[in-house]
Formats: structure tokens, sequence, C-alpha cells
């Protein structure tokens, strides 16, 4: 178990102890207001929108608490949580954030005997990618699959574009796991 920057030792790890390790993937887009999440498949070769949840928790805790239900829901134990920083490479307000609720999450599941692989992965680009790009119809016509308990946003699209931004980074993980292969 254990908190991962680097892509190659996270694979490593994941492959050399694939016994303890489920098959499915869980990528989140963190947000200060929204949580996005995308899921894989069991053969790790495409990622799914999910979920978008709203992030109006003031405790990491809870914010680990429901990360550790989207790995019971989606029966995984493999977390990809994007690092938002910026253009030029520095770490980010965000970034710090996310490395917290990361380091947190190793923690509790470590006390609680879980194993877990958490991979910080650079999502500069996803949201934008997200919104360019993916802004067709096909994952709105999905929307019966994704739970999303996103209820503000008027925009119908929009409030979705956190789930895709999970799934651009997730793909984007499942490519460089494609190439390392």
């Amino acid at each position: 178990m254990s908190v991962f920057l680097d892509f190659v030792s996270f694979w490593n790890e994941i492959h050399n102890s694939q016994s303890k390790y489920m098959k499915k993937i869980i990528s989140i887009d963190y947000g200060t207001y929204k949580i996005g999440v995308a899921v894989s498949n069991d053969n790790r070769t495409i990622a799914f929108p999910k979920e978008v949840l709203i992030n109006n928790w003031c405790d990491l805790r809870m914010v680990v608490k429901s990360i550790i239900n989207l790995c019971e829901k989606y029966c995984s134990n493999i977390i990809i949580i994007g690092l938002p920083k910026q253009l030029n490479g520095k770490i980010t307000k965000n970034c710090d954030c996310v490395i917290e609720i990361a380091n947190l999450l190793d923690k509790i599941c470590a006390s609680n005997n879980q194993n877990i692989a958490i991979l910080l992965f650079d999502e500069r680009f996803t949201t934008k990618a997200t919104t360019s790009v993916l802004h067709t119809k096909t994952f709105v016509k999905n929307k019966k699959q994704m739970s999303v308990n996103y209820k503000i946003c008027k925009n119908k699209t929009a409030k979705y574009d956190d789930a895709r931004a999970a799934c651009v980074l997730l793909n984007d993980v499942l490519q460089l796991e494609k190439n390392i292969s």
C-alpha cells in the first residue's frame, strides 16, 4: 500500500502482486466543488464516466470515506487521482489537498488492513480536453448509467464534465499501461 507519483513504479507494484489487486481501476478528478469518478472495465482497456459527487465536505476524512465507499461500490482497490498541476508543472494548493487526501486514504486503509494502490497522475489539460472534445451526446444518452449527485448545474452536459475528466484521465493511464506492457 502506497501513494505513487511515478507511473512505472506504480504499474510494477500492480503487476508484481496481481493477486492482491482487483482488476478495475477507479479514477478521480478531485475538485473543490465536484468530484468526478470514472471506472475501467475488468480488462483495463477502456474507462467509463460513472458519477459526479458534490464536494461539500469540510473534513478530508469524509472525502476519504467517500473514496473508500467508491472502492467497495465498484469492486476496486486501484485508484488514480488527478494531480492538478499548473501549466508550467508547479504544484498548486489543490495539489497539496490531493496529496493530503491520498496520504490519509493510504493511512486509513493500512490501519484497516486493506490493500490499496494510489497513483497521483498529472491531470493537466484533462478538463480542457473534456469540455472541448467530449461535449457530444454519447455520454448524455448514457446518463442512466451515471448516478450523478450534482443537481445545481443548469447546463445538462456540463454537469457530467467532471466524470468525463476522470474518464479522460483514466484513459490516459490505460494507454500508458498498454505502452509499457
